[in-house]
């Protein structure tokens, strides 16, 4: 179990699809966009994570929308929103805004009740976040 947390880990910093396209499995493709309070979320993580299988995948989010590089295995997969790492020192900072202050829940896809059915061919997702209570 804690080589598939680190696996999976490894995968989300990377921003691949770790174990999600394989010719053994059925894939699709997958978009989409993420909004916070009503507007696009500037920057961005979003995370698919299917713990039966183990299974994820990740991609970045830019200007509200987001596009897997690589196909997702299809599937059910419970889904969480984070913010973007801090640059490395080497790297521009983030324009001032991009950074948003996400509700815990939505950190993690255990508690952010948001969820994803990846079928075969083209998939697109709308992920509206509202502000914690």
């Amino acid at each position: 179990m804690r080589f598939l947390r680190c696996l999976l880990a490894t995968c989300t910093i990377l921003g691949t699809g770790c174990g999600s396209g394989t010719s053994d499995h059925p894939t699709g493709h997958v978009t989409g966009t993420v909004q916070f309070n009503g507007q696009p979320l500037p920057a961005g993580i979003v995370l698919f994570e299917n713990e039966a299988e183990g299974i994820g995948a990740s991609a970045a989010i830019k200007d509200g929308k987001f596009s897997f590089q690589t196909q997702v295995r299809t599937g059910e997969y419970r889904v969480a929103v984070r913010p973007p790492p801090p640059p490395a020192p080497h790297e521009t900072p983030l324009p001032p805004g991009s950074a948003v202050k996400l509700p815990r829940q939505y950190l993690q896809s255990a508690t952010s009740k948001l969820t994803a059915s990846v079928e075969t061919g083209t998939n697109s997702f709308e992920f509206d976040l509202l502000p914690g209570k």
